[in-house]
């Protein structure tokens, strides 16, 4: 028989809780919490801690702290990081919730997302009308598909799923189906070592296979001198120039009127983010440049290590287009969207201007005051 050397009542306790005696600790499903320090403290050698849910919340504090390595946890659910534990890793990181967003009712709906782990663990899936797949996850970043059963309209999607390795951590999933929203169809993204990467001239047709949103990053490896570096995105109708001035979306200008572009990110990997199904139809081209910030005629982009366009949509990398071959330009075009017989396409351009913003913006019809 058990010998129990302490005993909660069921109920909700604030840390942190110290355990400094030997022996079963059973906590009858009780929650014990704290904010910015550790939530429980094992003083103890050969403690068993039963049946608890222990959470830390704020800051870098540990949801339990051990000085014993042979703590044992049955039954154990917990929010944050266990420390001193050699059988379970200190580093985890999952998100607290993945929205599914609206899904079209009355049909099956698949998504992709992408959960990372410390240590091998599994999924315990407690949702009803969803699988996910796999069920058993590595060390590294992972891949899960979560397919979703027909559901009427209106239908509110909400629950947990839980990974397990020593403890429970749980992740709630949430979505609702929608009539007139779109099915979702998602396919398995691409992963770093077989992300396609393209090449200056080459055009790609956005299909069906590919949302309406889209996300530019940029990055580098390095600069050989201290620069910052911006992204400036010109909407332009068919004649290749913009409207107005309003047209130009940069740091002084985020946002576009009807919100289908938005810059992001900041001056060692700046962003911009496009939503095609937004867009006023008096654009037809969408271009996506990247300038040296300032006058300095010093600074190009030859000091520039290694830079690359990473190309996402629904947070998943489609593919890379290395800027290559850059010397005393200051400013680049990277890409191009174009509408072409009602079809959008993008074009890696992958050239630029030694003379700076001024050139570039009077080349989209924008006149810069000197």
């Amino acid at each position: 028989m058990e010998t129990i050397s302490k005993s909660f009542e069921s109920g909700e306790y604030e840390g942190t809780v110290i355990i400094d005696k030997s022996g079963i600790v059973e906590c009858n499903n009780s929650t014990f919490w704290s904010y910015g320090k550790t939530t429980v403290k094992i003083k103890a050698s050969g403690v068993t801690l039963k049946n608890a849910r222990i959470e830390v919340l704020g800051g870098n504090a540990c949801a339990i702290e051990t000085d014993f390595p042979d703590l044992v946890l049955e039954n154990v659910e917990v929010r944050g990081n266990i420390k001193g534990m050699p059988s379970e890793s200190e580093n985890w990181n999952l998100p607290s919730l993945i929205s599914l967003g609206e899904f079209a009712p009355e049909c099956e709906n698949t998504f992709y997302t992408s959960i990372t782990v410390p240590m091998d663990c599994i999924i315990i899936n407690n949702l009803y009308g969803v699988e996910i797949s796999p069920l058993n996850m590595k060390k590294g970043s992972n891949q899960i598909k979560i397919t979703v059963s027909p559901m009427r309209g209106n239908t509110i999607l909400y629950g947990e799923i839980f990974t397990e390795s020593k403890v429970k951590r749980r992740i709630c999933i949430s979505g609702k189906a929608v009539e007139n929203a779109p099915q979702r169809k998602q396919t398995p993204p691409v992963t770093e070592s077989n992300v396609p990467v393209l090449k200056k001239g080459q055009r790609i047709l956005i299909d069906e296979h590919f949302l309406n949103t889209f996300r530019f990053v940029f990055e580098r490896k390095s600069v050989k001198r201290n620069m910052d570096i911006d992204v400036y995105t010109f909407l332009l109708g068919e004649n290749g120039k913009a409207f107005c001035d309003e047209d130009l979306i940069f740091f002084g200008n985020t946002c576009s009127k009807d919100n289908s572009v938005q810059t992001g990110g900041d001056s060692k990997s700046p962003e911009v983010s496009v939503s095609l199904s937004k867009l006023d139809g008096r654009y037809s081209k969408i271009a996506i440049c990247f300038a040296i910030y300032g006058d300095d005629s010093s600074l190009n982009f030859s000091l520039v290590e290694s830079p690359v366009i990473h190309i996402f949509t629904n947070q998943n990398e489609i593919c890379q287009f290395p800027l290559e071959n850059l010397f005393t330009e200051k400013t680049v075009v990277a890409v191009e969207l174009y509408r072409y017989k009602n079809q959008w396409k993008i074009n890696c351009i992958g050239s630029g201007y030694r003379d700076g913003l001024k050139r570039l913006c009077e080349s989209f019809g924008i006149e810069v005051d000197s």
